[in-house]
């Protein structure tokens, strides 16, 4: 061989990951001993500054004893099309500036320019291949996968295998995979130092196989960087000089031929909180997925100069694929995030991503893994790392308000989120349901303010609503509310509480409007008040201001069906019927399934002489909110305006006999006895209204369906009783 020139290779006997791997996850020992070898070659080769840019499971192999060996050092292969007919994305193109569309950092993807800290995105990816089986990114071309790579969260790995795993080692691998090169790890031995500290706490590391391993890890690391001397740099820059060259060509030409992209990160100023999906659909596990969407809404509409929509916008898509770019044209917001939460036993896994609207980019994505027993702290973690995406200036007094939270016990807080669950159904049977939930998360802290606050409104709701006597209800409200506000007095949902308390029970007028106010003053956000205060100026003759006051809550929570009918409702009191027919189809329009837009629509319709409308749409309602008393009663109504007397008759003693089981209001009574011609029961029934304080008695000096007895003199010595301010 004199005067010849020659390259000698190492044979390695083994077989590439993607082989061990098979689709099938590799258990997590074997996964994290090949990986810790693999970060530590890279950090070999970064420290001599040489960067892979290409690794993937065909390019480490794993000898027959356990030693891992990174191949095809910067060599670029040309592979056009597979024989195999396998799927061209985990193929490397040649001279591509991108790597394997698979295993490719975004911004090798976006052709810009990288450094070593693609390699430790790559090592994610491997990382995640072998615990999981598959990859972190699909699509069914590269360009599908790209895609991927630079707009989606991958699922988490718990979810893949089907089992818990280590919380560090989920987070360094979503460390690793971070979109942004500044928000992973900086060198590979940082990622290195991790993965054997998760090895460590593994309970196999007390096996002797793996002691021996990390023994002589230990050991081998410093003495393989040591030895890369000058002439091994050579002799691998070498082996890649050339791969180097034709692929900085084709990065000259795709850069070249790209627009120039904006590295500034896009200001949101408005934002969604999709509901979060519950993988798994485990109804248990239903009141979890709701209440952090929930929490998440209530803290993030605490930042300055953002908007965020509230609950009762998005949860009208809760349990439908969502295309974020949809979702925020239908919204009008800018940015969207979304989320996916897995429970296993008391483990629990959540994937979040926040994506712009505009234009379908990622913006921001984080995966969480933690126990029951950690939800308060990590739903403070959570609000914490998107706030300072959207807002990265706060101050120390905006960090505390956007993170407070009312109870530091985990249990109390899960009754209080299956309280609120149950609450928001809106059915006698939940509401009592949620009761029973509030008083436990009271039980075990009896300084949390918000599950007084929810008891309170648990209370008020049903007496308002006819599900409980009033005569019942509203003393316990009275109570919680109370004690909600001598705990925290700037708690806006107690305030907007005992406004509705002044208002329906105490006929105090007055105190009902200074609570409301105070309530706004304390949460501009919080639309429930608007839609509370709408009632009271609505209830007291200011017909125009509570008009205005509706359509203020409205401009909270635009696409809001319950506050669209509050709109319309204000417009019925003011007898401006055609407005309220209008806003009512609009609130159908958005929600066909909403009882109370057809309940509402069916009494305009009658107001306005169409009775056989009326009956339609009432009928509509009670398909879909069930044979209520308030229903029954204006049906009964609708039926004797049509002549059908004898239907009438037959709602009368059905709600006769239900009064036998439960509560039934006398203000549904009386309509019924009024629409049967029967005014001295009417009255009866009124005055009895009065003296429950049954909720919608309120409403006695405007509500058109009590016309006919305005001019009788027990209706103004009634109206008289309720104490209206002049």
């Amino acid at each position: 061989f004199d005067g010849l020139h020659f390259i000698v290779m190492q044979f390695v006997a083994g077989r590439n990951v993607r082989e061990l791997v098979g689709g099938r996850p590799l258990d997590l020992t074997s996964a994290l001993k090949v990986a810790i070898q693999v970060c530590d070659a890279l950090a070999a080769a970064h420290a001599q500054g040489i960067m892979h840019r290409d690794i993937k499971a065909q390019n480490v192999i794993v000898t027959d004893n356990g030693q891992a060996k990174i191949l095809d050092f910067g060599l670029a292969k040309l592979t056009q099309k597979n024989p195999e007919g396998k799927d061209q994305t985990e193929l490397t193109v040649q001279g591509s500036p991108y790597g394997t569309p698979t295993y490719a950092a975004p911004e090798q993807s976006r052709g810009e320019r990288v450094d070593h800290r693609a390699d430790i995105f790559s090592a994610g990816i491997l990382l995640y291949e072998m615990l999981t089986g598959t990859w972190a990114f699909h699509g069914k071309t590269a360009v599908d996968v790209r895609h991927a790579v630079l707009h989606e969260t991958p699922k988490p790995i718990a979810e893949l295998r089907g089992e818990p795993i280590p919380a560090k080692l989920q987070a360094t691998i979503s460390r690793a995979l971070a979109k942004e090169p500044r928000e992973r790890f900086q060198n590979i031995a940082e990622m290195r130092d991790e993965l054997i500290a998760v090895l460590r706490a593994l309970p196999e590391s007390e096996t002797s196989e793996t002691t021996r391993f990390l023994e002589n890890f230990k050991s081998y690391v410093p003495r393989r960087i040591q030895t890369w001397n000058k002439h091994g740099k050579l002799l691998l820059a070498g082996a890649v000089l050339l791969g180097l060259i034709f692929a900085g060509f084709l990065t000259y030409r795709f850069i070249h031929s790209e627009a120039a992209r904006p590295s500034a990160q896009p200001v949101i100023s408005s934002v969604a909180v999709m509901p979060f999906a519950n993988i798994g659909g485990d109804a248990n596990t239903e009141y979890l997925s709701d209440g952090v969407t929930e929490t998440l809404i209530d803290s993030l509409s605490k930042l300055p100069n953002v908007a965020v929509k509230s609950r009762s916008s998005v949860f009208r898509y809760k349990g439908r694929e969502i295309d974020p770019s949809v979702a925020g044209s239908e919204l009008s917001v800018q940015a969207v995030l979304t989320g996916r939460l897995v429970q296993r036993g008391d483990a629990l896994f959540l994937s979040l991503e926040l994506v712009d609207a505009r234009n379908n980019n990622h913006l921001w994505g984080s995966q969480y893994n933690w126990r029951l027993a950690d939800l308060v702290a990590v739903q403070e973690e959570i609000v914490k790392d998107i706030a300072h995406y959207l807002r990265p200036t706060l101050t120390g007094a905006e960090q505390k308000d956007l993170t407070r939270h009312y109870s530091d016990n985990t249990e109390a807080y899960q009754f209080y989120l299956k309280g609120r669950y149950f609450w928001l159904r809106f059915t006698p049977a939940d509401h009592q349901k949620a009761a029973e939930y509030f008083n436990q998360a009271i039980a075990i802290d009896p300084t949390f303010a918000l599950a007084y606050a929810g008891l309170g409104d648990t209370y008020a709701a049903s007496a308002t609503n006819g599900w409980i006597s009033p005569r019942e209800g509203y003393p316990k409200a009275k109570v919680a509310v109370k004690r909600a506000l001598e705990i925290d007095n700037t708690l806006a949902e107690a305030h907007n509480t005992a406004g509705a308390l002044a208002m329906f029970y105490d006929l105090d007028w007055a105190t009902a409007e200074r609570e409301y106010k105070r309530a706004i003053e304390l949460n501009p956000n919080y639309a429930i008040t608007y839609e509370v205060y709408s009632y009271l100026l609505s209830a007291i003759g200011r017909l125009d201001e509570g008009i205005a006051m509706a359509q203020r809550g409205l401009q909270v929570d635009t696409l809001s069906v319950p506050l669209g009918n509050d709109v319309g409702g204000a417009y019925y009191l003011a007898r401006r019927y055609d407005q309220a027919i209008k806003q009512y189809q609009e609130s159908i329009e958005l929600d066909s399934t909403d009882a109370v837009a057809h309940w509402n629509l069916g009494e305009v319709y009658e107001l306005k002489g169409m009775p056989e409308e009326a009956i339609k749409e009432l009928q509509k309602a009670i398909g879909i909110a069930g044979r209520t008393s308030g229903l029954l009663a204006l049906l009964g109504h609708a039926y004797a305006a049509s002549g059908k007397q004898g239907e009438a008759q037959k709602i009368l003693g059905e709600l006769n006999k239900m009064s036998e089981q439960a509560y039934v209001s006398p203000y549904d009574l009386a309509i019924l006895y009024l629409g049967l011609g029967d005014k001295d029961r009417a009255f009866e029934q009124l005055t009895k209204a009065y003296e429950d304080r049954t909720g919608w008695i309120i409403y006695l000096n405007v509500e058109p369906i009590f016309d006919p007895l305005r001019s009788d003199p027990r209706f103004v010595e009634l109206v008289s009783r309720m104490k209206f301010p002049r």
